[in-house]
């Protein structure tokens, strides 16, 4: 039993040894605002003890836990302008760029095109809205490779499995898309724009604005 609870002296340091712990006056180095001790690392200390920062492009401050919104918007909108442009259709849905506003007809986006302009009116600026086409998502066929684990090794599907998945395919290929999400070209806004100020000014001249 000796020998069972046996530890040796080389792993025991007791609370109260003087091993445990030493009181240390010679020592210098970054302590941050909110008491912790980072030794040479002047950042870490400067991060931890700070609420905000400097943004290194425009010299605006933020929250060191957020990020520039002037910079970040500044560079998505050359994101959306590097993206290629097409002339829409009219038809396939298109949505805002960077945002969860959808629009599955010209209709709805005039109207919204025509809050952002009134909008942007009373602000005394110029409007603008950033909408890119969508792409469909079309549900996904099946496949005989979906059963694979269910089947003895080599083992293979019944005919009669096989030709119900092809004739289930066919179905699956002539629904519509199941869903949209934003695509990777704009479309061409300066027909809308024309077209809601022409309204506006027929508006104007029939005496209704």
């Amino acid at each position: 039993m000796e020998g069972r609870w046996k530890v040796t002296e080389e792993t025991v340091v007791m609370y109260d040894s003087p091993e445990a712990a030493t009181y240390v006056t010679e020592i210098s180095g970054w302590k941050s605002r909110d008491g912790f001790f980072w030794g040479k690392d002047e950042h870490m200390a400067r991060y931890s003890g700070s609420t905000h920062k400097k943004c290194d492009e425009c010299g605006r401050v933020y929250s060191k836990h957020s990020y520039c919104d002037f910079c970040h918007a500044k560079k998505e909108t050359e994101k959306y302008y590097a993206m290629p442009m097409i002339e829409w259709d009219e038809t396939t849905p298109v949505c805002e760029w960077n945002d969860d506003k959808y629009f599955w007809d010209k209709e709805s986006v005039l109207d919204y095109l025509y809050d952002m302009y009134e909008d942007a009116q009373k602000q005394g600026c110029e409007p603008e809205v950033q909408l890119i086409i969508c792409e469909p998502q079309h549900l996904h066929l099946l496949d005989a490779e979906n059963w694979s684990d269910d089947l003895a090794e080599d083992g293979e599907l019944p005919d009669a499995v096989l030709e119900a998945i092809d004739v289930f395919n066919e179905i699956l290929k002539n629904q519509k898309p199941s869903c949209w999400y934003p695509g990777k070209q704009r479309i061409n806004m300066e027909p809308l724009w024309e077209e809601l100020k022409a309204d506006l000014e027929k508006e104007k001249a029939e005496g209704f604005r």
